[in-house]
C-alpha cells in the first residue's frame, strides 16, 4: 500500500510543474470512478497535459488519460518530429517506424492537448511513448475524425475525458525494431449530462476500412475489459459501473 501511495504522490508531483499541469492535477482527481486498474508492469508517466501509462516490453502505453474542459484555445501550429521519452528503457525512436507501413499514431492527440494546454505540452504528445502503430486509413481517418470531435463535446458538456490506447490479440506482431503492433485502438470518453455520466466507447480494427464511420466501430466498455484485462469505472458504486460499461 505504501508503494502505491509513493507512485501517486510521484505521479501529481511531477503534473504540478506550472499553472496548466495544476489544473490538470485538479481534473484528474475528478475523473469518474477513478484511473484505469489492471495495468502491470508499466511505468507511469506525467505529461503536462496527459498521463501515460507504459509498456516497456510492448514498447506502446498501455492506456493514456487526458481531460478537455470547456471552450478550446486556438490552434496552435503542429510541432515538427517525433522525439525518444528518455524517461524509458526502450528509448523508441521516431526511426523505428519509418517505411513500415504504419503511422505514428498518436493516443492524446497534439490538436486538442496543444488548445488546451498550450504549446510544451503539445510538444510532449510527440514523445514516442504517447505513439502506437496505425495504418493510414485507421490513423488519417477513424482517428482523427474522433479526435476532432472532442474539442466540441467538451465544450458543449463542460468536460470530457478520454481514456485511449492500443488492443493486441493472443498473435503477437512486432515492427522490425520490436514495437508490438495493435489489433485494435480503443477509446472511452466520459462526460456528464443531465446529472448522469454517459459513455462513448470505440474500438477500431488496425485494417478498418478507409470509409468506416466512428458510429460502425462502437462497442461496450465491457468488450474493452474483455480484450485489454483493463478495469474501467471502479470506483464507481457497482450499478452505476455496469451500466456504463454494457
Amino acid at each position: 500500500m505504501r508503494s502505491k501511495v509513493l507512485i501517486f504522490m510521484l505521479l501529481v508531483g511531477c503534473l504540478c510543474c506550472g499553472g496548466q499541469s495544476r489544473e490538470f492535477v485538479k481534473a484528474y482527481n475528478d475523473i469518474p470512478g477513478g484511473m484505469p486498474k489492471g495495468s502491470t508492469n508499466v511505468v507511469f508517466l506525467a505529461n503536462q497535459g496527459y498521463v501515460a501509462a507504459y509498456n516497456e516490453k510492448s514498447k506502446c502505453p498501455v492506456w493514456v488519460v487526458y481531460c478537455l474542459r470547456g471552450a478550446p484555445g486556438k490552434s496552435l501550429k503542429r510541432p515538427s518530429g517525433f522525439k525518444v521519452d528518455d524517461r524509458t528503457e526502450s528509448k523508441v525512436s521516431q526511426g523505428d517506424y519509418t517505411r513500415t507501413g504504419y503511422d505514428r499514431g498518436h493516443m492524446a492527440p497534439n490538436s486538442a492537448i496543444g488548445r488546451y494546454y498550450g504549446a510544451d505540452a503539445q510538444r510532449e504528445t510527440f514523445l514516442m511513448s504517447n505513439v502506437v502503430p496505425q495504418k493510414p486509413h485507421l490513423n488519417q481517418r477513424v482517428w482523427r475524425e474522433l479526435e476532432s470531435r472532442e474539442p466540441g463535446m467538451a465544450e458543449k458538456h463542460g468536460v470530457v475525458w478520454v481514456i485511449t490506447g492500443p488492443v493486441f490479440d493472443k498473435f503477437k506482431e512486432v515492427l522490425p525494431s520490436g514495437v508490438e503492433i495493435p489489433d485494435w485502438c480503443y477509446k472511452v470518453i466520459i462526460w456528464e449530462s443531465g446529472g448522469t455520466n454517459q459513455v462513448l466507447a470505440v474500438m477500431v480494427p488496425r485494417d478498418v476500412a478507409k470509409d468506416s464511420k466512428v458510429e460502425e466501430n462502437r462497442v461496450s466498455v465491457d468488450k474493452i475489459e474483455e480484450k485489454t484485462g483493463l478495469d474501467f469505472f471502479s470506483g464507481l458504486p457497482d450499478d452505476v459501473e455496469k451500466e456504463l460499461e454494457r
